[in-house]
């Protein structure tokens, strides 16, 4: 993040919640250094839910949320499908972008979690 800082990054992508939490731990600790640069995430959890609804420092304008559920459920599918001698086929599930604007509705879809 320094390097990406003294380049003069406008905006930072981060792929996962691990990078997510220590990048917010690393922009609370640097006391406003960081706020002119905007940060994108990945995936859900507490710190993401915090970051995005906080006022003040630098700002999480968004992440994209995975649908766990639906994960869960077509890999469990693609098993039985295998068990039963079926093959095994793609499954794509969609991305849903989450910010300040929908992160409530997101939480009560159970796509946006704390954890």
């Amino acid at each position: 993040m320094e390097a990406l800082y003294e380049k003069g990054a406008d905006a930072i992508f981060m792929c996962n919640e691990g990078v997510v939490k220590q990048v917010y731990d690393a922009t609370q600790s640097a006391t406003g250094k960081y706020d002119a640069i905007k940060f994108c995430g990945f995936d859900a959890g507490t710190k993401q839910i915090s970051w995005i609804k906080a006022t003040t420092g630098p700002k999480l304008v968004g992440s994209v949320a995975q649908d766990s559920f639906n994960i869960g459920y077509n890999a469990v599918m693609q098993c039985i499908n295998a068990i039963e001698g079926g093959t095994a086929k793609q499954v794509d599930i969609a991305g849903a972008w989450y910010d300040s604007t929908n992160i409530d509705e997101m939480i009560g879809k159970n796509l946006v979690y704390e954890g």
